[in-house]
């Protein structure tokens, strides 16, 4: 498998376009299309830095070697990119829905004075009460999910 070859499935496993791994290396989109294409080859400090980026050695970006390892590795990195992008989302849809129930609880008037001088539990059924704490446990959770993969890194 050519360099070119070896570029092009790299980047396509990170989900990088080439606009965005240009980027990465500070180049353009062109040349690292003419890279793929094998049209030209990209300096050695460029081919340092692609293999920092896909997390390979220079022998396996550079020589023979396959690539499998590389894919499971960017399989493993793709899945932490969802699992943090959904912590937030499941962090931000919590948020919204409580608020959105605190706002209701108000009754369309001055959510912040309710927040700050009303007890949300006062005169609330068993029912409103789990609620609030299935709302406030899904947003923990979407941030912890979030946090742990931060972590990770």
């Amino acid at each position: 498998m050519e360099l070119g070859e070896k570029i092009y499935n790299l980047r396509k496993c990170t989900g990088f376009s080439q606009e965005q791994f240009g980027e990465m290396l500070g180049v353009s989109r062109q040349s690292v299309s003419k890279w793929e294409s094998n049209q030209t080859q990209p300096e050695l400090q460029t081919i340092i830095e692609m293999s920092k980026v896909f997390g390979i050695s220079l022998d396996s970006l550079i020589g023979n070697d396959k690539l499998e390892i590389a894919k499971t590795d960017f399989s493993e990195v793709l899945k932490s990119r969802l699992r943090f992008k959904i912590g937030c989302m499941i962090a931000l849809i919590g948020t919204v829905i409580l608020a959105a129930w605190m706002f209701s609880l108000s009754k369309f008037g001055d959510p912040l004075r309710y927040i700050l001088y009303c007890c949300p539990f006062q005169n609330r059924t068993y029912f409103e009460v789990i609620c609030f704490a299935a709302i406030i446990a899904v947003i923990a959770m979407g941030v912890y999910i979030s946090y742990r993969e931060i972590k990770k890194k």
